[in-house]
């Protein structure tokens, strides 16, 4: 069997703040093929944006990786230097931030933006890496005179999709994307996400969405991972995870989704708080927001659990099927994006 293309292996990222020391992400560990999609979902604070920046090893002076494995074809990039990491990001593994809106230099024109990033990571000239900055625009759905306009006079999808443009540029093989539709109408939400889907099948790269958005991750994603304070607590496909959540958690996070199919239903709010990551935690994290926990919940902390590829933190799991599942909203076309062929 070919290996996968990513590897995550017991993966922990240590924040120090003046509260003191907080784990932001536990000993996360999943594993992505080629032209896969996978959704991080959960609360906010819950590790999911740490994670992604972990990936890229583009984190703040006051954070440090403290143990695990990030395999990127064999590669392990957890051990490189900033030197050594240079040559991946962007060629191998590259981001779509998040807010779009922040992420252009408004003094810059969007093409020499997107431009520099390519020269940066590739031996090209300036005329080669602007030729490729055409591809990209006529790839992604944007007029090529824009190539020579400023961010303020895109729009809030333009310049979502111009971002995406940068994080293509150097035809990665994985790309995350951090909310990639944040601030965005839901039309303008629904045109890049197809446009996301269809342009991952075509260079076959793998993506990683992250998401507070349970919609987008049905209609986006193959496999889904849900994260409470800093762990990884449920892990599977995404049909089956969202038809049939193991972890009390992830039930109550689809809960709380409102659908636009079948009958009116009130939503469920989950009450309470995450814990406190600056205090360490011998039992589940979920134990105290948790109806189904138990006094072994609070002492023993569960560990992921497979069960026929579907994996889940908890010792009191979920059995049942969800009344009202999510599914996937849209049917993606075929075929090639403006006759771009795939690679």
């Amino acid at each position: 069997m070919s290996r996968p293309l990513l590897e995550v292996r017991d993966l922990t990222l240590r924040y120090q703040t003046m509260q003191g020391s907080l784990t932001a992400v536990d000993s996360v560990s999943f594993s992505l093929d080629r032209g896969q999609s996978l959704g991080l979902v959960g609360e906010s604070g819950g590790g999911k944006t740490s994670l992604g920046l972990a990936l890229m090893k583009l984190l703040p002076e006051n954070s440090k990786l403290t143990g695990g494995r990030i395999l990127l074809d064999g590669v392990d990039l957890f051990h490189l230097d900033e030197n050594q990491m240079r040559p991946y990001r962007w060629n191998r593994i590259s981001m779509v931030f998040q807010a779009a809106m922040n992420s252009l230099d408004p003094v810059y024109k969007v093409g020499e933006q997107i431009a520099e990033a390519i020269e940066a990571h590739q031996s090209v000239s300036h005329h080669q890496a602007m030729s490729t900055v055409g591809d990209l625009f006529d790839l992604i759905g944007l007029d090529r005179n824009f190539m020579n306009r400023y961010p303020h006079e895109y729009s809030g999808g333009m310049k979502q999709r111009a971002v995406i443009a940068m994080a293509l540029s150097c035809e990665p093989d994985l790309v995350i994307a951090d909310e990639p539709t944040t601030a965005l109408d839901v039309i303008s939400q629904d045109r890049i996400l197809r446009q996301l889907r269809l342009l991952q099948k075509q260079l076959n790269m793998a993506m990683i969405y992250v998401t507070h958005d349970i919609g987008v991750v049905a209609e986006v994603t193959d496999y889904v991972g849900v994260m409470y304070a800093g762990q990884l607590v449920e892990l599977g496909k995404t049909s089956e995870v969202l038809s049939s959540p193991r972890h009390p958690y992830t039930a109550a996070l689809m809960s709380s989704f409102p659908s636009v199919t079948g009958e009116k239903k009130e939503l469920v709010v989950l009450e309470g708080e995450p814990p406190d990551l600056t205090v360490e935690s011998e039992g589940c994290r979920f134990a105290d927001r948790c109806a189904h926990s138990t006094d072994m919940c609070r002492i023993i902390q569960p560990t992921l659990v497979d069960h026929l590829g579907h994996r889940y933190a908890c010792w009191n799991p979920q059995d049942g099927a969800l009344e009202r599942p999510v599914t996937h909203r849209t049917e993606l076309p075929s075929g090639d994006v403006n006759g771009v062929p795939t690679r």
